[in-house]
């Protein structure tokens, strides 16, 4: 022991001799290098030395040199041995091996489970459906019968059982025998320990439904019901047996998947939703065969150095492949050009905001070739200029994902740092990809749109996203480009949030064939998702995609429960809009001499004059600059001339030395150097602009620039106001997120008072700019400007070179019935498709019915105990098609139902539509008849009182 002090101390002045010499750049690299290359707790404690006190500053420190990792790891191990001395050296094998000897162990405990699987699985399904649904406790064997046993400590829920005797067998091994009384231990060859399959079961099925339930809650209360105090081993033997208990659940469902004909490559997700992909023989053609929303999400991180030693890896039918997602980096991405050649460093993001002429424009705008002559399906912008670069450009800027890649980085200590889904409009999810170590990548939204373009050849696909309008243009330039059939639309909540002209392209309210639908899936599922940030923030990597891959399996299952409560509510819903605006249009149409055409042509003209908007001509620009610097130098001037008199009068009443002392002569000075910078200023824009006369306030030009500026300050007003306005959008949203923590909830909540306050200033700034170029200008109020759908208005409020406000597309009143019109339209397409997707989940229905039932019957001679637990599902699959047919039975006896009715009940007890006027009874009174028709045209009535009030 005193040699070993004497090392140590003999150690640390070794280290600070060499610390001494080392330089800034250096001692920092090496620094970085403490904590990865040793395990232990000393690694960094022999590098806690003062910069002041050891260190003398290179003088070069400033100059950039290479310094490799190399040169860093060798400089490192010298000071490792120097400062450790003999004793750390003779025992440095044990601190470096202990790492690599667990991974080892892992290793080797895994390919010993893997040889018991297929056993286990067996042995699972004959105890379950022997003994172990009656759940019977634990049961010491008889001790008279002579038999050897060994011992174990049970743990079940409603005992612990502390030497639980199991017969010794030569011919099983000891897991089976552990299996065949409902046990399954954490250790493959000599388990101690074993927890009963109930217990292992009921935390699956609570995990399930709380997925903020992790081990050591579950454990802790496991203890306190037994009267026992807390053990941390535990947990981690809980968790070592879970996994095994997880994986023979997935040999039992690979086993039903075999006999159901469910094994092929992707089956899942070619049959995930019956609704999307069940597809009919001779059934009408949609628009678009598959809506669907793709998005990430950052919550569901993963420290890089959590559990490096499990290096299983976790297969999964959701998720893509790493090197299939890593061969679309840079994919379809411009190269930014170099700074100082041709324009800014930063022209080209990694979405494609700014592209060349000759780019292509996937939307796929001849999708209206399948319309009929019908007035009402009249392309409302075939003819308008599709080049929008310049607008996206603009409202991709508020996007985070839209930044360029190499921005888009994560902390380092994050090896996962989310994930990446897309999900049918139904909820079902398709495909998932990790995000590693990066930001939104353009690559994995690529990936994940290429992957459903192979499984879905021929499909028509409709994809929302946050920012669509860009990842269009990413798309067409990828390998796959060619081969995408489709379009893209941005979510309608997000929408709003993106200027107005790219709104009238990409906001599914004006996509023909989008329906209802809002393509905010993915924030729905990523709000439950997020409970599971808790559990996988420190997980291995196995243990966190296996904990996703389980959630979303459950969020399938829930969403299939919730399949006909779907089609239900969006029927209803759909059958709402189109009896609340049906009698309005035609009133409309009517009194008003306003016909469809004319809603699908101002959204055309209105498109049309957003696009012309450009932005500030330089020489506009520069002429308004030089106006300012103009009244500035006059103004410099004046008070030059000011200060000048002052000093002139002081002058004359005193003497020299006097008027040195005095502080007016620096005043003076102060002035004059105001008026020799002003001057430079003007004269600078004088050559840029080649002027050789300067301008006067009389003069036209100089008058002609004043009211541009006046505009510009106009236009920047507005543009600030929107932009608060949107900032307040998105804290609102983060605001009211489930889950949110209470500290962040009143940070945001400070930032929405503060935001309102700038948003006021704002406003007030906005008015009088507005007043000062119209005088019969309407003061806006804040109540007007904080609501969602006032953004879309802010492109029209910009320009001041046209007045438009005669135009009958800006008009209020217009704008107002233009937007019920099209939202009409979605509400017939909604019931188009949803009445074709009625009709597939019914033959769903009838097929899953008769596969499990033939199957079953195949069973029943060749594995009886598969057939049990196939029958098991099936009764649960009853219960599942059951509810969904009790909501098809009411979808179809809704008032207007236009489908097929298929179902095999007509009747729907106590059925009465919601919302507005109910279906009226055949035996109803004459009477009763005549109250819902008035009430109906009184509704109409002060309806169309609304719409002249905005007029």
């Amino acid at each position: 022991m005193r040699q070993q002090a004497e090392e140590r101390e003999a150690g640390q002045q070794r280290r600070t001799q060499i610390l001494k010499q080392l330089s800034v750049r250096d001692r920092k690299a090496i620094e970085s290098l403490a904590h990865d290359a040793c395990g232990d707790q000393a690694a960094s404690d022999w590098m806690e030395v003062p910069y002041g006190e050891t260190l003398e500053d290179d003088e070069d420190a400033d100059v950039v040199q290479e310094y490799t990792l190399e040169d860093a790891s060798a400089a490192y191990s010298v000071i490792v041995d120097a400062t450790r001395g003999a004793y750390y050296i003779t025992q440095r094998p044990k601190f470096n091996n202990y790492h690599r000897d667990y991974a080892m162990r892992r290793e080797r405990e895994a390919a010993a489970w893997e040889s018991q699987y297929d056993t286990l699985t067996a042995e699972y399904l004959q105890w379950k459906f022997g003994v172990g649904l009656n759940d019977q406790p634990f049961v010491d064997p008889d001790p008279h019968t002579g038999d050897s046993y060994w011992e174990v400590h049970a743990v079940s829920w409603r005992r612990y059982h502390a030497f639980y005797r199991i017969p010794h067998s030569n011919s099983v091994t000891a897991n089976v025998s552990l299996m065949r009384r409902g046990l399954l231990s954490s250790a493959p060859v000599t388990p101690k320990i074993a927890f009963s399959v109930h217990t292992l079961e009921q935390y699956r099925l609570l995990s399930s439904r709380f997925p903020r339930l992790g081990f050591q809650p579950f454990v802790k209360a496991l203890c306190d019901s037994q009267g026992r105090l807390y053990d941390r081993k535990l947990c981690e033997h809980m968790s070592d047996a879970f996994d095994v208990y997880l994986q023979i659940l997935r040999r039992v469902e690979a086993r039903l998947n075999h006999v159901l004909g469910r094994n092929s490559p992707n089956w899942r997700l070619l049959h995930s939703c019956p609704s999307c992909q069940n597809r009919l023989p001779n059934e009408n053609r949609l628009e678009y065969d598959l809506l669907l929303s793709i998005d990430g999400n950052n919550s569901l991180k993963r420290f890089g150095n959590a559990g490096n030693a499990d290096r299983r890896d976790f297969k999964s039918d959701y998720y893509l492949s790493r090197e299939d997602v890593d061969s679309f980096t840079n994919e379809g991405v411009k190269k930014p050009l170099q700074k100082g050649k041709r324009g800014r460093k930063d022209q080209v993001d990694d979405l494609g905001n700014e592209e060349d002429e000759a780019d292509v424009d996937v939307e796929m705008r001849n999708v209206e070739t399948q319309q009929s002559n019908d007035e009402w399906n009249t392309p409302a912008m075939d003819n308008v200029e599709k080049d929008l670069e310049d607008v996206i450009s603009v409202c991709v800027e508020r996007w985070k994902a839209n930044a360029d890649d190499s921005k888009k980085g994560m902390f380092g200590c994050f090896e996962e740092s989310g994930i990446f889904a897309a999900f049918c409009r139904h909820g079902f999810l398709l495909a998932l990809t990790d995000m590693v170590a990066s930001g939104e990548l353009a690559k994995y939204p690529l990936a994940i749109i290429s992957h459903l373009i192979d499984q879905f050849p021929g499909h028509k696909l409709l994809v929302g996203y946050d920012i669509g309008c860009s990842l269009k243009k990413t798309v067409s330039r990828s390998r796959f480009g060619s081969k995408f059939n489709g379009r893209f639309v941005i979510p309608a909540m997000h929408g709003y949030a993106h200027n107005r002209h790219c709104q009238l392209f990409h906001h599914p309210k004006y996509v023909q064939g989008s329906g209802l639908e809002d393509f905010e899936t993915c924030e729905r599922a990523f709000s439950s998702s997020n409970d599971l940030a808790c559990t996988t923030r420190y997980a291995t990597a196995f243990h966190r995609k296996q904990t996703i891959h389980r959630h979303f399996q459950q969020w399938d299952a829930d969403k299939l429960l919730a399949l006909g409560s779907f089609t239900f509510n969006n029927y209803k819903q759909a059958l709402d809009i189109i009896a609340e605006y049906g009698d309005i249009f035609s009133q409309v149409w009517v009194l008003q001499h306003i016909k469809s055409l004319d809603f699908e042509r101002w959204l055309e003209d209105e498109a049309t004059y957003l696009g012309s908007l450009k932005k500030e001509p330089e020489e506009e620009t520069l002429g308004i600059a030089y106006v300012s610097a103009l009244e500035k130098l006059a103004s410099a001037e004046n008070e030059m001339a000011k200060q000048r008199q002052v000093l002139n009068r002081s002058a004359a009443n005193g003497t020299t030395e006097e008027l040195k002392k005095r502080p007016v002569q620096l005043t003076y000075k102060a002035a004059n150097s105001k008026v020799d910078h002003a001057s430079e200023v003007v004269e600078d824009l004088e050559a840029q602009l080649n002027i050789h006369e300067r301008w006067h306030p009389a003069h036209p030009e100089y008058i002609k620039m004043s009211e541009a500026r006046e505009k510009q300050r106009y236009r920047h007003a507005v543009d600030n106001l929107q932009r608060l306005v949107v900032q307040r959008l998105f804290e609102l949203q983060k605001g009211h997120l489930e889950s949110t923590g209470y500290k962040l909830r009143t940070q945001i909540s400070k930032h929405i008072v503060s935001r309102s306050h700038a948003i006021r200033a704002a406003l007030n700034e906005f008015n009088a700019a507005a007043k000062a170029l119209y005088k019969d200008h309407v003061k806006l109020q804040f109540a007007e400007i904080v609501q969602q759908t006032f953004v879309a208005e802010f492109d029209l409020l910009r320009d001041v070179r046209r007045d438009i406000r005669n135009e009958p597309w800006a008009k209020p009143k217009n704008r107002f019935l233009t937007d019920q019109y099209f939202r009409y339209r979605r509400a017939e397409e909604e019931i188009k498709r949803l009445n074709t997707e009625i009709a597939r989940i019914h033959n769903w229905i009838h097929q899953e019915a008769e596969l499990y039932h033939y199957t079953v019957a195949q069973l029943q001679q060749s594995d009886p105990f598969l057939a049990k637990e196939l029958e098991l599902r099936q009764s649960y699959q009853l219960l599942v098609h059951s509810s969904i047919r009790h909501h098809l039975i009411q979808t179809e006896s809704l008032e207007g139902f236009s489908g097929n009715r298929t179902s095999v009940s007509r009747q729907v007890t106590g059925q009465v539509r919601q919302g507005h006027s109910s279906t009226t009874p055949a035996d109803a009174e004459p009477s009763e008849r005549m109250d819902e028709t008035e009430d109906e045209a009184d509704r109409v009535d002060e309806v169309m009182h609304a719409i002249d009030r905005l007029a």
